[in-house]
């Protein structure tokens, strides 16, 4: 009964999309929406395979270290969690993003869909049709950047499991990755990519921090550590940053297109050059495994900032509720949906300190 209920909820919502989507899309919607049910289907609660002798003690600590993370989000940061990350998908595989842009430019190419507008990047269950979508993007003169996917929300709309790749991370990265991605869960604007996703690096960060010191302890070697890691992201966003302006530079410049390119390969080089050498050891470290030994180019830029491009915003709602994580997610889920730009929305409460314990 459950297999056909989901297989029915997912087809009902399929045919609604499919009815409002351009006719070019809908190839790739029966492609999301077969992957997503087959992802469904193959879930198993995380007990099964905490009872399973065949099953690693290694796997089953980090099942259940999931779990507390979940529980934690739920219960002392108030997330939207239902049944999230309570089953296990063990066999889920090809899952990836592609992102675009022009050659001369930093604004992203956006594909535009019902229920979540404009998006600046696609997911796909197979590579063979990432290869192609990334072909017909390059055939346009547009930089591509195609990276594999560890985890996804689907915004509340179903349980989602827990991914072969949650396993691969320790807890400090886990944590933050559970917490950003029911982030999404919990708070969610149709169009506003940028807003939501530095909402839930915000969450993922400080409710990372937050579930360490309830772990283990305010001055516990691993929070610590987890406070290193955050301060070398940020090092390393501002780097990016630098890339990002002397880009900007350029491209707004009157120089002819085909100079803007060959100028950019000039500047990209010399980025690189400075990550080996100019850097401290952690923020180049951080960089390279980014950006080393892969093609440069403004769709991988673009995908960076767009998970790190300023957090301020949230630090400033945090200070002004005192600090107090639960009642800044409290104040993040009271916005009105129906909010048409939610930075603005905030930064006019901040601006007159319009916060309060309760959210409102």
């Amino acid at each position: 009964m459950k297999i056909r209920t989901i297989a029915a909820v997912i087809s009902l919502i399929g045919v609604f999309i499919l009815s409002l989507a351009p006719s070019c899309y809908v190839s790739y919607l029966f492609h999301i929406a077969w992957g997503e049910c087959k992802m469904l289907l193959q879930r198993q609660p995380v007990e099964v395979f905490l009872t399973d002798p065949q099953i690693s003690d290694n796997i089953k600590a980090k099942l259940v270290t999931i779990q507390k993370i979940t529980q934690f989000g739920r219960d002392h940061l108030g997330l939207n969690v239902d049944l999230q990350y309570s089953t296990f998908s063990p066999n889920v595989r090809d899952i990836y993003s592609i992102s675009a842009a022009p050659k001369d430019s930093l604004l992203p190419y956006v594909w535009y869909f019902p229920l979540v507008r404009s998006v600046p990047y696609l997911g796909f269950f197979s590579s063979e049709r990432v290869a192609t979508e990334c072909q017909r993007l390059t055939d346009q003169d547009l930089d591509t950047y195609i990276r594999p996917v560890t985890a996804f929300s689907t915004l509340g709309w179903f349980d989602d499991p827990i991914l072969p790749g949650f396993l691969n991370y320790n807890e400090i990265t886990l944590a933050n990755l559970v917490l950003h991605e029911l982030a999404h869960a919990t708070v969610y604007f149709p169009g506003q990519t940028e807003f939501n996703e530095n909402l839930a690096s915000f969450v993922g960060e400080e409710g990372c921090q937050a579930y360490l010191i309830a772990q283990y302890g305010r001055d516990a070697d691993i929070v610590a550590e987890a406070k290193n890691k955050t301060t070398v992201l940020h090092q390393s966003t501002e780097y990016v940053k630098k890339l990002q302006q002397r880009l900007e530079l350029l491209y707004n410049s009157a120089a002819p297109r085909t100079e803007k390119i060959k100028q950019r390969q000039i500047i990209f080089e010399s980025w690189l050059q400075d990550i080996e050498s100019n850097l401290p050891v952690d923020v180049s470290e951080r960089l390279r495994g980014r950006f080393v030994d892969r093609e440069m180019n403004n769709a991988v830029l673009l995908s960076l900032l767009n998970y790190q491009k300023d957090l301020s915003l949230f630090d400033q709602i945090h200070e002004q509720l005192g600090h107090d994580l639960p009642k800044t997610i409290m104040f993040l889920k009271s916005i009105p949906a129906d909010t048409p730009d939610a930075v603005m929305f905030l930064g006019n409460k901040v601006s007159k300190r319009e916060m309060n314990a309760e959210g409102r």
